[in-house]
């Protein structure tokens, strides 16, 4: 089993966690567990990969499961690209322990109960972050990352007003989600998205 490189047990009815001794899964790329019934902490699942597939280990879904907790310290998860926690039941803040992962690219978070501020500030070492899924949380925003392809924020309590001002760097963006929100838009009639075909 140590020359497996990806693991995909998708759509099956495990419970609990996962067993330490996936950390010895030398060269595990992508590990894939969504829509399963997994329960235990988030620190708990970091741990039990911890040894050597940390070190290798670039694509990591959990996504729809039963995951609880907040999000742990990633700095040893060196190789990670992609990391799948939409839709569990995650709390917290998120960037204090994600904004060093200088190569990650792909992001699901939403349909957490994540919590607090975020800024452009938090971005600054996330040059590589191409998707960003944030919907359907309690966080505050502001930043305007000129590097971010897809923006999902719907289903968020936000309020106040939006202009073109506040997509006019965000000239890479070719997907944005904001529905279901409070927030009231304001454009001029010849306005044109500076999003990508």
């Amino acid at each position: 089993m140590k020359s497996l490189t990806h693991l995909f047990l998708d759509y099956n009815e495990f419970e609990g966690g996962i067993p330490k001794t996936f950390s010895g899964l030398c060269n595990l790329k992508k590990l894939s567990l969504p829509v399963n019934n997994l329960n235990r902490q988030l620190l708990e699942f970091f741990h039990n990969l911890t040894g050597y597939a940390n070190q290798s280990i670039e694509v990591l879904n959990l996504d729809w499961n039963q995951i609880m907790g907040s999000i742990p310290d990633l700095t040893t998860f060196l190789s990670l690209r992609e990391l799948g926690l939409h839709h569990n039941h995650l709390n917290g803040t998120i960037f204090d322990n994600l904004g060093k992962q200088s190569k990650l690219e792909r992001l699901y978070l939403g349909h957490n109960s994540f919590e607090g501020f975020i800024s452009e500030a938090h971005f600054s070492e996330l040059t590589k972050l191409k998707y960003l899924d944030l919907s359907n949380t309690s966080l505050v925003f502001n930043f305007s990352s000129d590097w971010l392809e897809r923006l999902y924020l719907g289903h968020n309590s936000f309020e106040g007003f939006i202009s073109e001002a506040h997509f006019s760097e965000l000239t890479k963006l070719k997907y944005l989600d904001l529905s279901n929100t409070s927030l009231v838009f304001n454009f001029s009639s010849d306005w044109v998205p500076p999003f990508h075909d």
